[in-house]
């Protein structure tokens, strides 16, 4: 990872990493871009910085979860002939990943995806994390709606859930909305003005699950550790995928639990009060339609993936003797 990368400090809060490297990477601007060239220089040097590493630390595997360090240190590992293997977390590969899946031994996916050579669908290690966690908790006496809108808030929900806090009011649906810490800060005077006993307003939450826990339902986007968590928890959830995403992931990652009727999913574009509280009326109230989302989410989800994942890295350690 990079210094300025939100996984150094779970890394560093950690006892599990035998030792850490970091490297100055950042990704490939969208747009035709002079930045791209550093971008580019960055990377052949990172990949010169990995091989260095590799064969000081005696490394036999590498696994690679996306992104542009990810890529550097999987090219790294192919030009040492070292065994590889990459994991997707979303319905549709990244471009970092796109970049090396014709150079891994494995491709480890969260969903299915055609027309990929050499993957397994494993599911997502987060699921498994959860569940482990939470599961002799009883996950269906959930009293309140929970909103959250992603790491950075999500504006339109934000404004379509406060709009309708009267009317959830008289429905006798208590709320949580989790705004995002900037439009919290942003909006804090006029967030700080809401009256309502049925309406609790924060910024943000560093454990989720928490809060998920108790969630009778969950207005959210799809993003892919969200949606990992809410399929651990077997919550009933309407999803409104992040338009503003690369490849339309979020869409893609909702499609998959539409298909098998585990979520509702809404477009933001077609967003408006009425449907969106019209769905949570019935998502809310309907315990037979309730039911039947559980279920299938019971039956579908990869609840076993982390060992999954770490079978097909035991795979690849017998492979090389």
């Amino acid at each position: 990872g990079t210094k300025k990368g939100l996984e150094r400090k779970y890394i560093e809060d950690s006892s599990l990493f035998h030792k850490t490297y970091y490297f100055d990477s950042e990704g490939l601007k969208r747009k035709l871009s002079i930045k791209n060239l550093v971008v580019i220089y960055k990377h052949f040097r990172n990949i010169k910085k990995a091989k260095r590493i590799f064969k000081k630390e005696g490394i036999d595997i590498v696994v690679g979860m996306g992104g542009f360090i990810s890529a550097s240190t999987i090219i790294a590992a192919h030009k040492l002939k070292l065994k590889t293997l990459i994991h997707e977390q979303n319905a549709c590969l990244g471009l970092a990943n796109k970049v090396v899946k014709n150079k891994v031994n494995r491709v480890l996916l969260s969903y299915p995806i055609t027309n990929l050579d050499n993957s397994v669908v494993v599911g997502n290690p987060r699921i498994s994390e959860v569940y482990e966690k939470y599961k002799h908790e009883n996950l269906n006496l959930g009293n309140y709606l929970l909103v959250v809108g992603g790491s950075r808030g999500a504006k339109k929900i934000n404004e379509l859930i406060i709009s309708l806090k009267d009317k959830l009011a008289k429905e006798n649906i208590n709320c949580i909305l989790i705004t995002g810490s900037k439009y919290y800060e942003e909006n804090k005077e006029s967030l700080n003005k809401i009256k309502s006993k049925k309406m609790e307003i924060i910024p943000f939450s560093n454990d989720l699950p928490k809060l998920l826990i108790n969630a009778k339902l969950v207005i959210s986007r799809a993003g892919a550790t969200t949606l990992s968590e809410l399929m651990a928890l077997k919550k009933v959830s309407i999803l409104i995928p992040s338009p503003n995403v690369t490849s339309d992931h979020q869409t893609k990652n909702a499609m998959h639990l539409v298909k098998i009727n585990g979520a509702v999913m809404l477009k933001e574009k077609e967003l408006i009060g009425e449907n969106l509280f019209s769905e949570v009326k019935r998502l809310y109230f309907d315990n037979k339609l309730r039911s039947r989302i559980i279920n299938n989410l019971s039956f579908n989800v990869r609840f076993d993936a982390k060992d999954l994942f770490i079978e097909e890295i035991e795979k690849l350690i017998k492979s090389r003797k």
